[in-house]
């Protein structure tokens, strides 16, 4: 690996080259494929990493659900694993390729003699790590209150549709959102419509989604049942107010329950204090987590009401 590969990477932007050169001499790189596993929760915590090229997902194991959430996505330049360098307690969370990877490690044993040998070369690391971990540590303390405020309301709700309105309210703020819309599907027309919005004057504008043939990004969206984050005006110019909610910087997540796709959440613009800036992989996996307990309350509420329809025709059958 080249030692200009590493200037740009935040952590070791005040180096000098020679102090990257000296870097670059006790790191190791590694690659991982597509959905490889870098580490898991609970293992034994022994390297600091950085992304030098793809995506990473931290996950953290809920207390009763198998299914893994996701806590952060990583891209170029970004580190994980640090409290490594600091504690010898078991990882909190593990990490895995979500695309193919190369990755820079650095053993902690290594970085201590480090810190002994040339505390110079290792306060310029720490330093910017140290500021970089503060947005990490807002995050997360942002994403406690919002799971606590889901809870509440999905605790207290009586039904899914009194509910809605608050939930959508709630990941709008969180995610610094300007507008929001819940799409369901509706299995008789076969379309997704509206069923709440958030910050959205006009709703006039808004159409309904054809399930079977959407177009542009709801397509990815629909078939791959998987969230997506469009940030760059090409993602989206081809289906700009095909549906009415297209502006960019924009989110959209499917809302999926055990039996198969319910609807979907989408995000778009964002609030005044962040409008210079586009959603982030943070932003997108909280508002997942979010909309995944969402799923939860409208797949029981169908659930229920499907109950009570066939109690109704049982019923209409006896008096025949």
């Amino acid at each position: 690996m080249k030692q200009d590969n590493i200037s740009t990477i935040p952590i070791f932007s005040e180096l000098t080259q020679d102090e990257r050169i000296q870097i670059l001499g006790i790191a190791t790189e590694k690659k991982y494929s597509q959905g490889e596993t870098i580490f898991q929760e609970g293992d034994h915590p022994d390297f600091l990493y950085v992304v030098l090229e793809g995506l990473v997902t931290i996950e953290k194991k809920p207390l009763l659900e198998e299914e893994c959430l996701t806590i952060l996505t990583l891209t170029k330049g970004a580190f994980f694993g640090e409290m490594a360098l600091f504690d010898d307690g078991p990882r909190s969370a593990g990490a895995r390729a979500s695309e193919a990877c190369r990755l820079l490690l650095i053993e902690k044993e290594t970085f201590l003699n480090l810190l002994r040998e040339a505390p110079a070369i290792a306060t310029k690391i720490l330093l910017p790590l140290f500021r970089r971990l503060a947005p990490r540590i807002r995050q997360v303390n942002t994403q406690l209150a919002a799971f606590f405020e889901a809870g509440r309301l999905l605790s207290a709700a009586t039904d899914a549709p009194s509910v809605l309105p608050d939930m959508l309210r709630l990941i709008v703020a969180a995610t610094q959102a300007r507008k929001g819309i819940l799409y369901l599907i509706n299995r008789t027309t076969e379309q997704l419509e509206t069923l709440s919005t958030e910050g959205i004057t006009d709703t006039s504008r808004l159409r309904a989604i054809p399930i079977k043939n959407p177009e542009g990004p709801v397509r990815d969206v629909l078939q791959n049942e998987e969230a997506l984050l469009v940030s760059e005006p090409r993602q989206t110019g081809e289906v700009q107010s095909r549906y009415g909610f297209e502006t960019i910087p924009m989110l959209l997540i499917p809302l999926k329950g055990k039996q198969g796709l319910l609807g979907m959440l989408v995000l778009s613009e964002k609030n005044e204090q962040e409008a210079n800036r586009g959603f982030s992989y943070a932003e997108l996996s909280l508002a997942s987590c979010i909309a995944t307990q969402l799923s939860y309350l409208l797949e029981n509420h169908q659930f229920i009401q499907e109950e009570e329809n066939r109690q109704r025709l049982k019923k209409r059958y006896y008096r025949f």
